[in-house]
């Protein structure tokens, strides 16, 4: 009798919470989409020179038909960081712009953030569409300017040369060059010690590599290029740097050797 009491008491609690969860919920439909449809264009990190003061950010609307202004929220944003309070679209005018005012004293090759939105009311979250009402980036000033231009003879993949620049970043005493395996690959980047000649392979902070990723690839296995630093270095008499690269495929744990490659300036 008492199990039986124990049950029944369970049966009428449960019935009593769906009963409470049923009265206690209301329906409530969402909020309707917003008539102007404003979102940001597609975007990716910004780059920007070293004496850029401002960089443009870009919105669009699926209806053009009448002149319209949007407030824009500014989420986050680094210190300095000036973001405009609305944007402003012409009749007809599917995309507008606005610039987004730097810090005035940006430091090189530093990320900075920002963060803006479009109000609720002038998007459309129910569309399917690759662009957002949220702007959220990331940007940088750099202070690399072309010190050289030279050719480089790949002796390893295509066996060909072309012809390159030599980009210097004072604020990291680093080198880079870009396009320098292929083109589109990442930059190749590293220090030269003018006094020695010794070459030093490195990341875009200056770190040290043992070996950086190539474009490359055997079997569908990227291929890696081994740096050793003792041997990499530049001869004066002929302004030619050699990089005697190790190219290996680190999935197969085995390579291809040594294949010297060569950059000589003008």
């Amino acid at each position: 009798m008492k199990l039986h009491k124990i049950f029944l008491f369970a049966a009428v609690a449960l019935a009593t919470a769906f009963t409470s969860c049923s009265e206690d919920d209301t329906y409530e439909a969402g909020k309707p989409a917003g008539k102007y449809n404003v979102t940001f264009a597609e975007y990716s990190p910004v780059t920007l020179a070293s004496d850029a003061t401002s960089f443009e950010v870009t919105l669009q609307r699926a209806d053009a038909s009448e002149a319209l202004t949007v407030p824009l929220t500014v989420l986050s944003a680094s210190e300095g960081v000036v973001v405009p309070s609305s944007a402003s679209f012409a009749a007809g005018e599917e995309t507008t712009t606005i610039d987004v005012t730097l810090p005035s004293e940006m430091e090189y090759n530093t990320d900075y953030s920002v963060s803006i939105q479009i109000p609720e009311e002038y998007t459309n979250p129910y569309a399917e569409q690759a662009t957002c009402p949220i702007y959220k980036n990331t940007f940088l000033k750099e202070d690399y300017a072309v010190e050289a231009t030279g050719t480089y003879t790949d002796n390893f993949w295509y066996e060909e040369s072309w012809s390159v620049s030599l980009e210097y970043s004072p604020s990291q005493d680093l080198y880079r060059v870009k396009d320098m395996f292929d083109d589109g690959c990442d930059p190749f980047f590293f220090k030269w010690n003018k006094e020695t000649n010794v070459v030093t392979v490195t990341d875009a902070t200056g770190t040290t590599q043992k070996y950086i990723s190539t474009p490359f690839d055997y079997s569908g296995y990227p291929i890696v290029a081994y740096c050793n630093q003792a041997k990499f270095s530049y001869d004066p008499s002929s302004k030619t740097f050699e990089f005697p690269f190790y190219w290996y495929v680190p999935a197969l744990s085995g390579g291809f050797g040594i294949y010297a490659c060569y950059l000589a300036l003008d």
